[in-house]
């Protein structure tokens, strides 16, 4: 018969306390029960914050094991731009004792994360991590292109917009520009400080203007109150002599800014609201290279777009077009409906940051203008005045394309030849349709090939010698069926899609500028 022994509560007493007296231990030397130092809370998060502002967190490390801990450092890994770790170390842990760390935040910026390691002695946890977030209201300036390259001897310039992507009023108190050359000049209008509100933008312009073979290195610097400090953008030339060699990168979502100027006299109501039916031909052509389009309608003085911008996140945007294009509006003799050139020029203008159609231009991207009439343009200057004029706000006056659905045909059967329009198309690598078809269908997909071919576009820097044009797809030569030069946009046009990232060379001998 088995016996069965019942300790008392002084023998359990006596028992844990034998435990501890023996020092009993596991397989790799560490005393059973032990559970080593631990920290609470294990993440902080700090904020809304401003510019400036400190905001002082703390976090209790705590000895629960048996043993004296040494913590021997607060180290911080992450975050140092925007925390510190204000307690001291080391310091020792008793058991069961705890030590509190305070750990500050000043905002860098919008997000911020950081780390606190507690380092010590401790067999079990000699690691102790403490995860910080921090959120600040702040200013954010971003200058963009942040890196450009002017690689022939031609002339040339690139527009650097300053953007406040934060979410507090940006202060630009300073600029300064330093370049190794006089061939790169900074240029612009601004009087400082200037303030830009959140998604404010303003612009200046580097101007390249080399004498000959140019080696240099420029770089803007910009002050504000933007707590990372001094923002910087770099510039430089690499035009060593005749030969050229260019770089360029296909885009996921390469950008497309697309203008529609329309005639609404009397004899157009038909012909505008066939483009607003068609316009699903149009658009399908150009979703199949990107969905980074925005699209704007102007018929009116005053140049504002008739809906606003349009954007494939528009809800029901085919619809929108249509109700944009679409109407009879009367006008009076001094009206601009018949010099759309001259209207393109008022509704660009309004594009800046207090404009009506602010934001819609975004100088690096394609601006594809469309004007649609059946009468001859009307402004009283030539083509080539208003295209110079939204050249010189481009990053390359190459990204300007112009098509013109208009009269085509000088018998005057449906309209007045379209002057000024065709030469402005043919001079811009754009289209020319004639407005008097029924064929709205075909001129919509026409005008969304025109566009998506310029996203597939590359525009060099210099005039090649089409017989020395080499191009390469990720460093091997590229059939000579997958391209092709355009002559008048000076450009490679790649005749194929290509998967995003590839890299395209062109190198050539460079006849002139």
């Amino acid at each position: 018969m088995r016996s069965v022994f019942v300790l008392g509560c002084a023998s359990c007493v006596a028992l844990s306390l034998s435990c501890s007296d023996y020092n009993v231990r596991d397989a790799d030397g560490v005393p059973l029960g032990q559970v080593g130092i631990s920290v609470d809370p294990q993440a902080l998060t700090f904020g809304p914050a401003r510019t400036g502002q400190q905001e002082v967190q703390t976090f209790t490390v705590s000895n629960l094991g048996f043993s004296v801990v040494e913590v021997a450092e607060l180290r911080l890994d992450v975050g140092g731009e925007a925390f510190t770790v204000q307690t001291d170390a080391p310091f020792t842990l008793e058991p069961n004792a705890s030590h509190t760390v305070d750990v500050a935040f000043v905002p860098a910026g919008q997000l911020t994360f950081g780390q606190v390691t507690v380092v010590s002695d401790d067999p079990v946890t000699p690691e102790v991590p403490v995860e910080l977030e921090g959120l600040g209201e702040v200013p954010a300036l971003e200058i963009t292109p942040g890196s450009h390259v002017f690689p022939t001897i031609c002339d040339d310039q690139v527009v650097l917009t300053m953007e406040n992507v934060g979410v507090d009023d940006l202060v630009i108190t300073g600029m300064s520009y330093e370049s190794s050359s006089e061939d790169l000049q900074l240029l612009h209008n601004l009087s400082l400080p200037v303030t830009l509100p959140p998604q404010t933008q303003v612009q200046a312009m580097v101007q390249y203007r080399p004498d000959g073979p140019s080696v240099a290195l420029a770089e803007l610097e910009v002050e504000s109150n933007d707590p990372r400090g001094v923002r910087t953008a770099d510039q430089q030339s690499e035009a060593a002599g005749s030969e050229v060699t260019e770089t360029f990168e296909v885009q996921e979502n390469p950008s497309a800014d697309i203008l529609f100027a329309v005639d609404k006299s009397c004899s157009m109501n038909e012909e505008a609201r066939n483009l607003g039916i068609a316009f699903e031909d149009f658009i399908t052509e150009i979703d199949q290279v990107t969905n980074d389009w925005r699209i704007g309608v102007v018929t009116k003085d005053h140049g504002c777009f008739n809906r606003g911008v349009i954007t494939a996140k528009t809800p029901n945007y085919e619809n929108v077009f249509l109700d944009a294009v679409s109407g009879f509006q009367p006008f009076a003799d001094d009206d601009l409906t018949e010099a759309l050139l001259e209207l393109v020029d008022i509704s660009l203008r309004q594009t800046g940051p207090a404009g009506c159609n602010a934001g819609f231009v975004r100088g690096n991207a394609v601006l594809h203008v469309v004007a649609v009439s059946d009468e001859p343009e009307q402004s009283g200057q030539p083509w080539s005045h208003w295209i110079t004029r939204w050249q010189n706000e481009m990053s390359d006056p190459n990204l300007v394309m112009v098509s013109a659905v208009v009269d085509s045909d000088t018998s005057g059967d449906c309209g007045q030849y379209g002057t000024e329009y065709i030469p402005a198309a043919q001079g811009t690598g754009g289209v020319v349709l004639d407005v008097c078809t029924s064929a709205w269908g075909n001129h919509a997909s026409a005008l969304g090939v025109a566009t998506a071919n310029s996203l597939d576009t590359f525009l060099l820097s210099a005039l090649p010698d089409p017989t020395t044009l080499e191009v390469t797809f990720d460093g091997k030569p590229a059939p000579a069926r997958a391209w092709s030069y355009d002559d008048t946009r000076n450009a490679i046009v790649l005749n194929g899609d290509l998967p995003a990232g590839t890299e395209v060379g062109v190198n050539y001998q460079s006849i002139g500028c």
